[in-house]
This record gives structure tokens, C-alpha cells and sequence, in this order.
């Protein structure tokens, strides 16, 4: 890990490395990054990923090891691409707009998008049309960010938000729910909490690691579909844990719910692609905080 942070500019911005990085990193490729390559050749040749801002760190550490990851980003609205980073990288960036794809950056920090890969509209919802969508063509994607000055673009956040406490806003849901995420305790999370007086959370708890944490505690119980109702799980699996705290903003919930089993289709917790209004494909739908979100 350490000889990937070293290396990481140098594999994904080409940069010259100091002798000493290059040695590592050749002695480190011999023990360790060739086997990770080798699994990860089964699954896909070149990685973009898609959705939410992929975390710098993590983009690194697969450039270091020889994986090439290039970040773009795209809307629904956008049909879907805006930015890529392939074949140029610029590590943390989204990369530069595709041809004949405009983009530039408000005076309050918004990205606008025009091009001919936008939409006309929402489907049969011209109000919010017109919210998003200007006059001359301009998509306001709701998302921060700027323009580097050899136009690449970096998303520095979401622009929707949760109200919290009466109007104090705090981060994005995804923002809240990966946060969550990175706890081994927890399996799937879903936050809540716009126009709201306080952020509620719904918890899937990893019944594995949960009742191993609870087993060195002197807490026995089996990693069972209801072991979410066992105190144990409960204290282990909160956003209150000192086991987790992943963000200052993570331990403000006021309401949370462990769930038994994690969100599908089959269980009706997540809303079908396939249930979504038909809608020709110069239409969308308005947007929602998650693609597949938790019913």
C-alpha cells in the first residue's frame, strides 16, 4: 500500500519516479500487484466507472498496481456522457468533454451542459423541464465543480443536499450512505432526510462480522436473518459505534432501523429499472438522489 500511495503518480499522470520508487514498485509488481491484475483480467480489460465521484485514493491505488481506471462523468440527462479521461489521464479529474460537448461552470459553482447528447425534456413534465433545462440549450446538472486551465473537469461535490436541525444542511445523501458503507458492520445502508428536521438512517448490518465483533465482547449470538434484532447487533451496527465513524456528520442521526436482509427487487425494497414510465430516448424522468433507490 505504502509503495502504491509513492508510485501512484507516476503510473497514472506518466510523471518521472525517483530510482528508489521504481525499484519498489518493481519488487512490490513481483509480489503482489501481478496477482491482483491476474484476478482482475478475468472480470474487464479497461474499468470507467459510473454514478457517484469515484474516491482519488482509490483511483490511485489502481493505477499504482497497474489497473487503468478512467474516471468520466455523465448524467441520464446527458445521454450519458459528458467527460472522459480516456486515453489522457489526469488523476482526479473527470476528464475533458467529449466532442462536440460543451460544458462550463456557473457563477455559483454549477456545471452546465450542452451539446447534442441532452435531452429535450422530462417526460410530460415540463415544469420541471424548465428548471433544469434553459431556453438555449443549457442543462443545469446540479452538480459542483470546475475547469482546470487545459479543460479538464473535476466534480468538487453534488449540489442537492440534506436539511437537517431546521435548515442547517450537511453533505449529500450518497455522501452519508458510502460513509456508512465503509464500516465492516455494515452491509447496505440508505440515508433520508430532505425536508426534514433530522437525518434518518436504514441499516443492513453484516451478520458475520457483527457477531464475531459481539463474540470478542462476550456477546454470543448466530449471524442468523433476525440477528438484527439482538442488542448486540444493535449497538454493533449504529451509526454511534466508535466502531465506525467514518464522518463527523455520520453521528448525527437522530432516528436509525437495522433491517434483516439486504435491498433487492426480489424483496421489493428496490424499485425496478423495468417498472420506470416507458419513455422515447429523446425523454427522461426527473432525477433522483439514487438510480435504484430503496422503496
Amino acid at each position: 500500500m505504502r509503495v502504491a500511495e509513492m508510485s501512484a503518480q507516476w503510473r497514472g499522470d506518466r510523471t518521472h519516479p525517483k530510482f528508489a520508487v521504481t525499484f519498489q514498485w518493481k519488487l512490490a509488481d513481483v509480489l503482489v500487484y501481478r496477482k491482483i491484475r491476474a484476478v482482475w483480467a478475468a472480470v474487464s480489460a479497461l474499468s470507467v466507472p459510473a454514478a457517484l465521484r469515484f474516491s482519488k485514493e482509490l483511483a490511485e491505488f489502481f493505477w499504482a498496481v497497474g489497473i487503468p481506471i478512467y474516471q468520466g462523468y455523465g448524467l441520464t440527462e446527458t445521454s450519458p456522457i459528458v467527460s472522459s479521461n480516456y486515453p489522457d489521464n489526469r488523476m482526479g479529474s473527470s476528464g475533458k468533454p467529449i466532442p462536440d460537448v460543451q460544458v462550463r461552470v456557473a457563477e455559483d459553482g454549477e456545471i452546465l451542459v450542452k451539446g447534442p447528447c441532452v435531452m429535450q425534456g422530462y417526460y410530460k413534465n415540463p415544469e420541471a423541464t424548465r428548471e433544469v433545462l434553459s431556453e438555449d440549450g443549457w442543462f443545469r446538472t446540479g452538480d459542483i465543480g470546475h475547469l482546470d486551465k487545459d479543460n479538464y473537469l473535476f466534480i468538487n461535490r453534488p449540489q442537492k443536499r440534506l436539511d437537517q436541525d431546521g435548515g442547517r444542511q450537511i453533505r449529500c445523501p450518497a455522501a452519508h450512505r458510502n460513509a456508512l458503507k465503509t464500516s465492516p458492520y455494515i452491509l447496505n445502508a440508505m440515508v433520508l432526510g430532505d425536508k426534514r428536521k433530522f437525518i434518518v438512517a436504514l441499516i443492513v448490518p453484516n451478520p458475520t462480522t457483527v457477531s464475531a465483533k459481539a463474540a470478542d465482547q462476550g456477546i454470543k449470538f448466530p449471524p442468523t436473518p433476525n440477528s438484527q434484532a439482538h442488542p448486540g447487533c444493535t449497538r454493533s451496527s449504529t451509526p454511534r459505534s466508535s466502531a465506525l465513524r467514518p464522518s463527523r456528520a455520520v453521528r448525527n442521526y437522530q432516528r436509525f432501523a437495522l433491517l434483516p436482509e439486504d435491498f433487492t427487487f426480489d424483496n421489493g425494497s428496490l424499485t425496478s429499472p423495468s417498472s420506470s414510465s416507458a419513455a422515447s430516448s429523446n425523454n427522461s424522468t426527473p432525477p433522483s438522489s439514487n438510480p435504484s433507490t430503496p422503496t
